[in-house]
């Protein structure tokens, strides 16, 4: 078995049980062999997005996160679609808490780095204080590093962003998605270029 496949088995799963926010998340690193990761970082985003969907198209990911995750529930027990967008960004960028929407299902999010520098500028978990107010603060950080992914599963209650970059930085991303609907051309928003597969795959 692969290594990446064993090092998602063997993550522990981290749940975020607040009052508004109920979180499932996953922070696997490293993930690739080295070897792969180096050819990885390489590439530019949007040939990464493609690898990447090859890669993770793969039975055994998606029964490992359906046996993983569902302590708030899943939003669906199949999987119909992969696909995946690139996304880079600099100091001042910031991304404010959100839940992604129907048909997402599962995200992993793939971080591409040279070193561990900022550790900071991962995936942040959020507990909402007032929504009507836009109070919230940052629960807990999925750590920006090297050859590292944060994988989430999604719910109405799953608030996350990232925090405002402080550092001169380039960050590099990939957000690979497993969608509850096959996978269509025509969602081009988020990116210029996003490749993606219609997939079947159940919840056993």
């Amino acid at each position: 078995m692969e290594r990446h496949i064993n090092n998602i088995i063997n993550s522990d799963v981290s749940i975020a049980d607040l009052d508004i926010t109920k979180i499932e998340w996953i922070e696997v690193c490293p993930l690739f062999e080295e070897d792969f990761y180096n050819e990885l970082m390489s590439m530019p985003n949007s040939k990464r997005a493609e690898v990447l969907v090859e890669k993770m198209n793969d039975k055994r990911i998606v029964d490992i996160l359906f046996s993983k995750f569902g302590k708030f529930g899943l939003r669906s027990t199949v999987i119909r679609s992969i696909y995946a967008f690139g996304q880079t960004h600099g100091i001042g960028y910031t991304l404010k808490p959100h839940v992604d929407s129907y048909p997402r299902v599962f995200n992993m999010v793939f971080h591409f780095t040279e070193d561990d520098e900022v550790p900071e500028a991962g995936t942040a978990i959020y507990d909402i204080k007032s929504l009507g107010k836009r109070e919230y603060e940052t629960y807990a950080t999925a750590k920006y590093l090297k050859n590292s992914c944060t994988i989430l599963c999604l719910n109405s209650d799953s608030w996350h962003g990232v925090d405002m970059l402080m550092k001169d930085i380039k960050r590099d991303s990939v957000v690979l998605v497993f969608s509850a609907e096959e996978w269509n051309e025509s969602q081009m928003h988020y990116a210029d270029w996003k490749p993606g597969v219609t997939v079947n795959y159940e919840k056993v």
